[in-house]
């Protein structure tokens, strides 16, 4: 078999085995730290933010719809820090242009309008009313918003709220990128605390990989094999099959493996490559495990059809 093909394998198989660990790691410290969750809210109080006395956040999160949300979201059995904003895991669109419009109609009701002002409409029946409503919210670039893109559908209720929705949706799907944005970030952190825990360092392993033609082979063979069934890189996240795969790379801090035998702690050099090689390890792993397992499966089944046609000359020397 080609021992660059062999050896380019044994290294993503150690991506896709570390990013499936990273992976676990990193979704459970989300879901302890609920960043999902105060993303979201966050990313809300951005949008109601106002500069009057009453303000929009204050109406809106008061409104019986958003207080419903808040209620069936609950609270978790354990968080680090509890905080009055962090309430919602999922708000949809629907439910966003509901909670507007009660703000609103809280607001034509308060005293900031005087009591000889009209009253908030129980039913929203025209248009007319839906813009007296949104016209009623405290000032916010929000509301300006609103205004701004209802401003061609004056005389359709049904397309006023569709286009309120579609516009909240587009500031969520900007706030979700901004989150996927900060997740690449905690999970090359993750990444690198693995790869220096697991003593996994690029250089090492592609070099010990070179030299053994045993372990080469072996662990190329298994990634085939690891890939070969799964459609998904779902199908693979089970952790006790990824520690076992694991085990016959040249990994780990056991002084007494031959690969991890040597003093490079006793050298600059011999740090700088051990650094180099857990930050080549770390920037692969942190691309994420569907990358490596898709580049896998392809290089998986280049390698099939070789190592047929190897077999085939072994059995048949004398062919030509």
């Amino acid at each position: 078999m080609d021992p660059i093909l062999d050896v380019t394998i044994g290294l993503i198989f150690l991506y896709l085995l570390l990013a499936l660990i990273v992976t676990v790691v990193s979704d459970g410290l989300a879901g302890l730290l609920r960043l999902r969750s105060r993303n979201l809210n966050k990313s809300l109080e951005a949008l109601l933010k106002s500069d009057e006395a009453k303000t929009l956040s204050n109406i809106f999160h008061s409104t019986g719809t958003m207080q419903t949300i808040q209620t069936m979201t609950g609270k978790y059995w354990f968080q680090f820090k509890t905080d009055s904003r962090e309430k919602y895991t999922r708000v949809e669109s629907k439910s966003f242009v509901n909670a507007l419009l009660e703000a609103g109609k809280a607001s034509m009701e308060s005293d900031k309008v005087g009591k000889t002002a009209k009253p908030a409409p129980t039913l929203i029946t025209s248009a007319t009313e839906l813009i007296e409503i949104i016209e009623a919210l405290p000032e916010s670039n929000l509301k300006k918003s609103v205004i701004t893109i209802i401003d061609d559908k004056k005389d359709d209720v049904k397309a006023m709220k569709a286009l309120i929705a579609d516009w909240f949706d587009t500031m969520m799907e900007t706030a979700s990128l901004r989150f996927k944005a900060a997740m690449k970030q905690y999970a090359f952190v993750a990444a690198l605390i693995v790869t220096v825990a697991a003593n996994a360092d690029s250089i090492t392993i592609a070099g010990a990989l070179w030299e053994d033609d045993t372990m080469r082979t072996q662990i190329a063979e298994n990634a085939a094999a690891f890939v070969a069934e799964a459609e998904t890189v779902d199908e693979l996240a089970d952790f006790e099959a990824v520690q076992a795969e694991l085990r016959p790379f040249p990994i780990g801090w056991d002084t007494a493996a031959p690969h991890h035998s040597s003093d490079w702690y006793l050298s600059l050099e011999g740090w700088l490559k051990k650094i180099a090689g857990w930050l080549l390890t770390a920037l692969a792993v942190s691309l994420g495990a569907p990358f490596w397992f898709d580049l896998l499966k392809k290089l998986a089944a280049i390698r099939k059809p070789a190592a047929t046609a190897a077999q085939t000359n072994n059995k048949n020397p004398g062919a030509a």
